[in-house]
């Protein structure tokens, strides 16, 4: 039997790992690739060692509303990025919080917030189209951003029973991403609709098969499906291209 701390800590190293992954990566696609990846949210789930319920589908909603505060605030209105991610932070525990209180945890409550899911992410990826960003690599040391991702991360575990099953969406790698790639925002953006279908399916996947195993084996079917959707719904994206950016491409080719 494991302590019930053992999946708190392994959240805090596999988060920290990830985070400084995708610090120093460069290209907007590759920062876009790690961040879709279920490792925080399987972590989360164990840690919270609860069953899937409406709260892990309608986090991703506050994820994309999470993420396109961060670009709102930054590139629209101008604030810094660091109290740009502060504020989308605290939309996303407020609403949380909020939310795990009123929101109704039932069969009916998860199918129409499963619903829900996918219809908005069908129409962020149909409106969102694909827009050439430069890329970034960072410039922060490593020793000072295991120090910020431990605090936030802890901070996060403290508030897990508040939080329920809002916390397996939180955007732990995203704030480290938002910040990292802060001058390709719209192209981050542009992925939280392919994380809200593929972990939509692994959270179905959960909620169904829960009653008859145990989570962990559970989580682990549900993963291998993951894998599956992922990989050709990120190709499709990332090839989209805009006509102008299609020209360029071309002629960057014959050249």
């Amino acid at each position: 039997m494991l302590p019930s701390y053992f999946w708190d800590i392994a959240l805090l190293v596999g988060v920290v790992g990830m985070s400084v992954g995708v610090a120093y990566l460069y290209r907007p696609e590759h920062k876009a690739l790690i961040l879709s990846l279920p490792i925080p949210s399987s972590l989360a789930l164990l840690s919270l060692g609860e069953n899937v319920n409406a709260s892990n589908i309608l986090g991703l909603t506050l994820l994309l509303l999470f993420t396109h505060t961060v670009r709102i605030l930054y590139v629209n209105v101008g604030i810094g990025i660091v109290p740009a991610i502060a504020g989308g932070v605290a939309l996303y525990c407020g609403l949380g919080i909020g939310l795990q209180k009123v929101y109704p945890m039932t069969h009916a409550g998860f199918i129409v917030a499963l619903v829900w899911n996918y219809l908005l992410a069908g129409l962020m990826m149909r409106y969102f189209p694909h827009r050439d960003e430069p890329g970034q690599r960072s410039q922060m040391p490593v020793v000072q951003k295991v120090i910020i991702l431990t605090a936030v991360i802890s901070g996060l575990i403290l508030l897990k029973r508040q939080l329920g099953g809002f916390m397996t969406a939180f955007p732990m790698v995203g704030v480290v991403t938002a910040y990292e790639g802060r001058h390709s925002l719209w192209s981050i953006c542009r992925q939280i609709p392919l994380i809200m279908m593929t972990m939509g399916a692994v959270n179905l996947v959960i909620y169904c098969l829960s009653p008859h195993l145990r989570l962990g084996l559970a989580l682990t079917v549900a993963l291998s499906l993951f894998v599956v959707i992922m990989i050709p719904l990120h190709r499709r994206q990332w090839k989209q291209k805009t006509p102008a950016a299609a020209a360029i491409a071309e002629k960057n080719k014959a050249t």
